[in-house]
């Protein structure tokens, strides 16, 4: 079946209004009929999706494309293709009556929730007749008469709308060209979002945002204000230190998480780039922006619907998922899901499951102040025992759940942007960690580790193996595997000297000259003495200038 009229769609034309200017050219009495006649599968009417409409109404005429619809021209970024406006579009009416006296066909931007005015009689965007207060429906009158409930014409409408001025994010709009409007409608939702929920850590469900009952040009004049006034963005930046100043121990970044992230976000360049607040640069307020008691996201506001308002605004500020959590800390992905299960932070709140849980950052907070008693000059940067790491073969990651697991004392640095580069911890307390704790939990070790943990060659740890002093456990066949319980022992009884002088950052063969000097001899070879008061008082009492590695001649012996 083939329509006897086609028509051709009038540039920035809805495609609903397409779709009843069809319906009317060839003679049907509703535009439902249309649907009813020429559908195949799919069931649609006037409030299915803009895609499903679309393409009906590509596959029912030739006469036009999916662009021929696009309110905004769409564009690829590197990062992906954009948010789609079918995400942002209403279904219902949205019209301005002066215009519609002039024209029989409804504009495609008209439909976009963040286009609240129109920017050529300087009035607001209506979606109920304001005579009989009806909502507006999607007819032939419409876009010939005016209202179909009261019949009420467009140009007596008109003339009790009252006119004003039209919001700066609507003439901001219009003053772009077309390639560069998905990309402002794009920021102005990521700062709108901000606006709803300014303090929050996480801002997740734009796609959601439409189906808040919002007041969409307060909204958006806030989000547009976060984008350009210097003020308010101002202001936001001092406030944000006042509701989550909490996060100092962290990093100076963690504070203005939610501006920073906004900043990475956005498309087109705007004046919020040029900010870059910090702790020392930023006085803060207790002078707060609005904040909404909702959020986008379903889960999250379930999660807090049984706490009072001041807890639940709270819980959701410190609300945070596995990849924001990451991005907060400045590591990877990995690291946040390895902290998530640590149990003393682990406390999920009922929302979502998996990588799509949040937790309350909160506990995370409160257990790195508890943790950070290290004083600054005892402590080093994780960096600096990357040699010890490397002997354990442990990455950073890996030893920063270590010290959260076990709440080993630290010192954070509060000016490193990252957590990795802001925990500080002494070296004697992580080599202690390392030798007991550490290894006691560490179910198997195996012959390749055990030899870099003793510094021994494998054939002699092998030895201690088939001597008892390590136990020996089957993994896979024709493996040698040892039991860290057993390797934590053997250090608890014996001392390597290879292994204590490289940990002492010592001359190995200065020390066994001490000691042979002393006439304390090894218990074992190659170098293992029976760990006794004696050694210990020799080795802790006697470290000197002369057991230290000569730097400057090894450089010279590597060189050569």
């Amino acid at each position: 079946m083939t329509l006897m009229t086609e028509l051709y769609p009038i540039e920035n034309e809805s495609i609903r209004s397409f779709l009843i200017r069809l319906a009317v050219a060839n003679d049907y009495e509703l535009s439902n009929r249309i649907f009813r006649e020429f559908q195949d599968t799919k069931a649609i009417n006037m409030t299915s999706t803009e895609d499903s409409l679309v393409t009906f109404a590509c596959q029912l005429t030739n006469t036009c494309t999916v662009e021929s619809f696009a309110p905004v021209q769409q564009s690829t970024h590197e990062g992906g293709k954009q948010l789609g406006h079918n995400a942002i579009t209403q279904r219902t009416p949205q019209v301005c009556p002066d215009c519609m006296i002039q024209q029989s066909h409804t504009d495609a931007h008209w439909q976009l929730y963040p286009i609240t005015h129109c920017h050529k009689h300087h009035k607001g965007l209506i979606s109920h007749c304001p005579c009989c207060g009806e909502a507006l429906r999607w007819d032939e009158d419409l876009l010939n008469f005016g209202c179909s409930h009261c019949d009420t014409p467009w140009h007596e409408i008109a003339a009790i709308m009252p006119q004003g001025k039209v919001p700066n994010f609507i003439e901001h709009f219009h003053g772009l060209s077309g390639d560069k409007r998905a990309d402002y409608l794009e920021d102005l939702l990521t700062a709108a979002m901000r606006a709803l929920r300014p303090y929050d850590s996480v801002h997740h469900g734009i796609k959601q945002l439409p189906h808040l009952n919002l007041d969409w040009e307060k909204l958006c004049s806030q989000g547009y204000a976060l984008l350009t006034d210097k003020s308010f963005i101002e202001q936001w930046c001092q406030s944000l230190i006042d509701q989550r100043q909490t996060y100092a121990v962290i990093s100076s970044g963690a504070v203005f998480y939610p501006l920073k992230t906004m900043q990475e976000t956005l498309k087109l360049q705007w004046l919020v780039h040029a900010f870059n607040p910090t702790l020392a640069n930023t006085s803060p307020t207790n002078n707060l922006l609005m904040c909404h008691d909702i959020t986008p996201c379903n889960a999250r506001n379930k999660a807090v619907s049984s706490l009072n308002q001041v807890e639940a605004n709270q819980q959701l500020i410190h609300h945070i998922d596995q990849n924001a959590f990451a991005h907060l800390l400045g590591g990877d992905v990995t690291l946040a899901r390895a902290l998530f299960k640590v149990p003393s932070i682990s406390s999920v709140t009922p929302v979502g499951r998996g990588r799509y849980s949040f937790i309350d950052i909160r506990d995370f907070i409160e257990q790195t102040k508890a943790q950070c008693v290290a004083k600054s000059y005892e402590t080093v940067k994780l960096e600096q025992v990357s040699d010890l790491l490397d002997v354990y073969m442990l990455s950073p990651e890996e030893i920063v759940v270590e010290i959260y697991q076990y709440k080993l004392p630290i010192f954070i640095d509060r000016a490193a942007e990252k957590l990795l580069d802001a925990i500080m911890i002494s070296e004697d307390v992580l080599m202690n960690h390392l030798e007991t704790v550490h290894l006691q939990s560490s179910s198997v070790i195996s012959l390749t580790r055990a030899s870099s943990i003793l510094k021994l060659p494998r054939h002699r740890v092998k030895r201690l193996g088939a001597i008892g002093l390590l136990k020996e456990v089957t993994v896979k066949p024709f493996t040698h595997d040892y039991t860290g319980a057993s390797v934590a022992a053997f250090l608890t009884n014996y001392i390597c000297i290879e292994q204590w002088a490289s940990q002492h950052h010592l001359s190995e063969q200065k020390v066994i000259n001490t000691l042979q000097v002393k006439g304390v001899l090894a218990a074992m070879s190659p170098f293992i003495y029976l760990r006794t008061p004696v050694l210990e008082n020799i080795l802790h009492e006697q470290t000197n200038y002369a057991w230290q590695i000569q730097e400057q001649l090894e450089l010279f012996l590597e060189a050569a």
